[in-house]
């Protein structure tokens, strides 16, 4: 068996940074994002929202979810793609409530300078049932006292395979209600509403995540 020994490998075509440099401890470093093996992550993106808000909507008769619906502030987080065969995996979870039965949850994605379109989605049927990506639990108008003070999470993922891009891409989403209800994130209907600092009804967080995979 025969042993090469360098320090650093760099390409053929390339000058200065190496490709590859080789510790005197057995490390090996490679530039960032630079290596590719068809599965492995190249980098993760995370954001936290820990604030409240809040959106209220009105319909109308649009089956479009984003005609009606709000984006929530301060939840978004953007990722560059190093190649355009890469997969970003993308995972969400919110917390959140409405104030009636009918509230939504949609996750949209827009690349470079364009315009938000809806993600993970359900099929289009019928003339009136619009597309989300998850629905949201109702408060019960504060009558089920536990549900009103603390509200629940919605979360999943959605692996993006078409983005086709080496541009930045944001991920962000969209919340209403699709009988005029207001749709509470990171506080209940409650704990928003009301003026009292009461010791039960929490200050939540919501979260993205997008981790780049090699194609």
């Amino acid at each position: 068996m025969s042993t090469i020994k360098t320090n650093s490998i760099t390409h053929l075509d390339k000058s200065g940074t190496a490709n590859m440099v080789l510790a005197s401890d057995g490390k090996v470093s490679i530039a960032e994002k630079k290596l590719y093996s068809p599965g492995c992550i190249i980098q993760v993106v995370s954001h936290t929202k820990s604030d409240k808000s809040k959106a209220a909507t009105t319909r109308g008769s649009s089956q479009n979810f984003l005609d009606f619906a709000t984006q929530i502030g301060d939840y978004e987080l953007a990722i560059t793609p190093t190649s355009t065969a890469s997969k970003i995996l993308v995972m969400f979870d919110v917390t959140i409530t409405s104030s009636g039965r009918y509230g939504a949850f949609g996750l949209v994605r827009k690349i470079g300078n364009g315009s938000y379109a809806q993600i993970s989605k359900g099929d289009t049927f019928g003339t009136k049932r619009p597309p989300i990506t998850k629905g949201v639990n109702h408060d019960d108008a504060w009558s089920n006292y536990d549900q009103a003070v603390q509200p629940g999470s919605v979360s999943g993922t959605w692996l993006d395979t078409t983005h086709n891009t080496t541009d930045t891409i944001t991920y962000s989403g969209y919340v209403g209600g699709m009988n005029g209800e207001t749709v509470y994130v990171n506080s209940s209907e409650y704990g928003y509403e009301t003026a009292d600092d009461e010791p039960y009804a929490g200050s939540c967080t919501s979260s993205l995540t997008a981790m780049e995979i090699c194609g």
